[in-house]
């Protein structure tokens, strides 16, 4: 079955058979596209996880020869509240992709409520992160205006921001902030 436009006649979408269509065969949105999601979702998660290591890399470093970042108070705590935003995403894709293996490998998790903890547990965080995401972009844009940090340090809090805004992005529209647990 084929529905067209009736002013350009152009096909919309088509299902397979005359059956109440379980499957909707349409052109899905630019982002939403796999060729874009994959590269996207990959290169966030991999700033994401590469700046984690160089946060804690950095910070063994200073503790190793006693050198502090001279911070005031609201940037420490800004900084702060941008490593927990990173954490998030984190824990938020590796939370989703975990439960999407113990689904599939035992499809019975899902029924009976046996789920209902872990994604209840992944959309709480995936709150979280949104709110971290907030805290990474604010960061980054106090950082790049004002320092502290070189050019290098701007150039990697400015892709963090667009890594932290595309988080937000997936965060929404993939739904791991809706609270559904209606398998």
């Amino acid at each position: 079955v084929f529905v067209s436009d009736d002013k350009t006649g152009q096909i919309l979408y088509f299902t397979t058979d005359d059956f109440v269509p379980v499957f909707l065969f349409q052109r899905a949105a630019s982002m939403d596209q796999m060729a874009v999601f994959a590269p996207a979702a990959l290169g966030t998660l991999a700033v994401f996880a590469l700046t984690f290591i160089i946060w804690v890399g950095g910070s063994l470093l200073r503790w190793k020869y006693g050198a502090s970042l001279d911070l005031t108070g609201s940037q420490t705590r800004l900084r702060l509240l941008s490593r927990f935003g990173v954490m998030l995403f984190l824990f938020v894709a590796i939370g989703w992709l975990g439960l999407i293996v113990i689904s599939g490998s035992d499809e019975s998790f899902l029924f009976g409520n046996k789920g209902v903890s872990i994604m209840m547990t992944l959309y709480v965080a995936g709150v979280a992160s949104l709110l971290g995401g907030l805290a990474i972009i604010t960061n980054a844009a106090l950082r790049i205006t004002s320092g502290p940090g070189g050019i290098l340090a701007r150039i990697g809090e400015l892709i963090l921001a667009l890594a932290a805004i595309y988080g937000i992005w997936a965060v929404i529209t993939y739904g791991l902030v809706n609270f559904n647990t209606v398998v």
